[in-house]
């Protein structure tokens, strides 16, 4: 399954000038707080949802005759907000998940489903790629496998699953350029968060704390271990700063003008996408702590 991570311009002439002179988006559009809370919440997809969907896949794989291990390891990611990296959502995001790929050793991780797949006769591998992978570019049988499968279960369709994870795609196509590029959101990192986080000790250039981060510490985690109490610290002062420079509202603000007009006409869509990424999450958490499993949802 083909997936973009996930992150010019359908906006009218007329617009981008407004906003390039200065004008706020109260006076180019005026787009609701939830629709943009919904869309910023869409371009920054839980890592949850993907942990939950690989288990899925492999607890799918065993009721066809698979003795395939079942991999529970996080899938670490880069912490992001609508289409900025290195953004923090919550302090407990932060102080749980740190900095991710950033000081985890990737190359750490045995995969125990690959020693597995290697241990098959070649027409068993074959099976196991069309019936567990399935084949993307027969969009009919691909249906039919696990993978598939197993987004349906968390967004109730794999048709759904699509639409929701593309919103990413789809506001990148039809805004004039990223909110990272804003000067609101730039003056507010380089005016506030910079220095907040250098009177903390963390000399960061930009939102690149991660690699002071890397620098730090290295790559000194394995999969699924947990933060030093160092790495959490460093977190948390950097979540505290992001707050404090009130970027996630610079971001929001700067995704209004640049996509305001494309929220509005999608205003609907966008607030039934949240919907089902707020229950395909919350489906993700009991399949994640072993409440539900592929055959209990089917």
């Amino acid at each position: 399954m083909r997936r973009s991570i996930f992150r010019i311009s359908m906006v009218m002439t007329a617009v981008i000038m407004m906003v390039l002179s200065g004008c706020s988006s109260s006076q180019t559009v005026d787009v609701s707080d939830p629709v943009i809370k919904a869309t910023s919440e869409l371009m920054s997809i839980d890592p949850e949802i993907l942990q939950a969907q690989n288990i899925l896949q492999q607890q799918c794989a065993r009721g066809l005759g698979f003795d395939v291990p079942i991999d529970y390891s996080a899938i670490p990611s880069i912490q992001g907000y609508a289409d900025v990296g290195g953004i923090f959502r919550s302090e407990q995001e932060a102080t749980s998940v740190g900095y991710g790929i950033k000081t985890i050793s990737m190359d750490s991780r045995v995969s125990t489903v690959d020693s597995y797949l290697d241990s098959l006769t070649h027409a068993e591998q074959l099976r196991y790629e069309k019936e567990v992978n399935g084949d993307i570019s027969d969009s009919k049988e691909f249906l039919h496998s696990c993978a598939a499968r197993s987004y349906a279960i968390l967004f109730g369709s794999y048709q759904r699953s699509n639409e929701v994870l593309n919103t990413f795609n789809e506001l990148i196509q039809n805004q004039s350029k990223s909110a990272l590029e804003d000067s609101d959101v730039q003056t507010a990192i380089s005016e506030k968060y910079v220095p907040c986080m250098a009177d903390a000790g963390y000399n960061v250039r930009g939102l690149r704390a991660g690699d002071l981060a890397r620098q730090r510490f290295g790559t000194y985690r394995d999969w699924n271990d947990s933060l030093s109490d160092e790495e959490r610290d460093m977190a948390r002062q950097d979540y505290m700063c992001q707050r404090e420079a009130e970027l996630i509202e610079h971001i929001d603000i700067a995704m209004e003008r640049n996509a305001g007009k494309w929220m509005m006409a999608n205003e609907a869509k966008l607030l039934e996408r949240y919907e089902i990424l707020g229950d395909a999450l919350r489906k993700a958490n009991q399949v994640i702590s072993g409440q539900y499993s592929f055959d209990m949802y089917i």
